[in-house]
């Protein structure tokens, strides 16, 4: 029998096989990608999604398990809807975020490998008296597809964000509020089918622009560099169904309702484009670094990708920074050249939130 460390061996041989490498992080660099140059090129894309991992939730309890848990409610996650929610602490502050995808009666739980171990643990402290069972499931592999031309190889024509769609293969996942992307969840034993599929109509892409198309639509994840430092609405997560104010108690639920209903909220996700060029210290602008207007902390970075000659970033930013675009200063007090700021994600943003 074929363990799953040979099925993962195999596909990763495969990828190198034809001429992707791994970088410093120990993700694919395809050489096609490298005339991707902007979050506006319109050329259909496939990416081997390496940074992301699987937690996978089942037990009879799994359901209301996680609606005392999570932010989002359960309630709103089926075989054919996903959601996005976040496991806080006591104080309201995000330990992790992630995709929820519902196959059969188990959850799964897409989140960024640097903190997947730590999640396991953190709902492993809380679950010794439900029937649940949580694990990282090394079998689930996650690829990607921006298209807008390719829907036979996307098996998920609804344009509804989340919208699941499910094949014998890969459940494909509707990710995006404002460009035609779709995630693609499978065991690695497809994995070589389905990119074969993908490639008839892709360019293979590295996954660093996936994070950029994720900073345009104003998506932004908790790695291990941002763990306790945000309440879930600094992220917008109550615009995109990834908080529930209604849905009764969960961990932090006090702390973020309180918030939100004083009106305390006064730092809002702010998406800024960086001229590389302009940077002196460029690993000053990495998630967790903060950003600074004469002389004062004025956000911190959320998110960052660089796509040639630009930093894609989103930073939860004082309201009355947010589109600022003159005088910004990384951590070290080293001026910043901002392309272009604003707050016109997909979302509908409130300044007076």
């Amino acid at each position: 029998m074929i363990s799953t460390e040979q099925h993962m061996h195999a596909w990763h041989q495969t990828l190198i096989d034809h001429g992707a490498s791994l970088d410093d992080t120990q993700s694919f660099i395809f050489p096609e990608s490298a005339g991707y140059v902007s979050v506006d090129d319109s050329r259909s894309s496939c990416f081997y999604l390496s940074h992301l991992r699987c937690i996978e939730i089942t037990g009879g309890d799994a359901h209301d398990f996680l609606q005392g848990q999570l932010s989002c409610d359960m309630n709103t996650i089926s075989d054919t809807h996903s959601g996005i929610g976040s496991h806080n602490n006591l104080k309201g502050r995000m330990i992790s975020s992630f995709r929820i995808l519902k196959i059969s009666e188990a959850y799964h739980l897409i989140i960024d490998q640097s903190i997947a171990d730590e999640c396991v643990a953190q709902l492993n402290k809380y679950a010794v008296f439900s029937d649940v069972q949580i694990k990282i499931n090394p079998d689930m592999i996650f690829l990607g597809v921006q298209s807008t031309t390719i829907d036979k190889a996307l098996h998920n024509k609804s344009s509804s964000n989340g919208a699941v769609s499910a094949t014998s293969t890969a459940h494909s996942i509707r990710v995006s509020h404002s460009t035609a992307r779709n995630m693609f969840a499978l065991n690695v034993i497809h994995a070589q089918g389905k990119w074969t599929q993908l490639l008839a109509s892709c360019t293979p892409t590295n996954n660093v622009v996936w994070k950029a198309l994720d900073i345009h639509d104003g998506l932004s994840w908790i790695t291990h560099a941002t763990q306790d430092m945000f309440l879930p609405q600094s992220l917008n997560y109550h615009l995109i169904d990834g908080l529930s104010f209604t849905k009764g108690c969960y961990i932090g639920q006090e702390v973020i309702v309180r918030t939100q209903h004083r009106g305390k909220i006064k730092r809002i996700l702010s998406r800024f484009v960086i001229d590389s060029a302009s940077l002196t210290s460029p690993s000053a602008i990495t998630p967790g670094h903060a950003l600074h207007h004469g002389g004062k902390t004025i956000g911190v970075i959320t998110s960052t990708a660089q796509i040639g000659k630009r930093h894609y970033v989103l930073a939860v930013v004082h309201i009355d920074y947010a589109e600022f675009t003159d005088g910004l200063c990384d951590e070290h007090d080293q001026e910043i050249h901002i392309n272009s700021a604003d707050t016109s994600t997909p979302f509908s943003i409130s300044k007076s939130s």
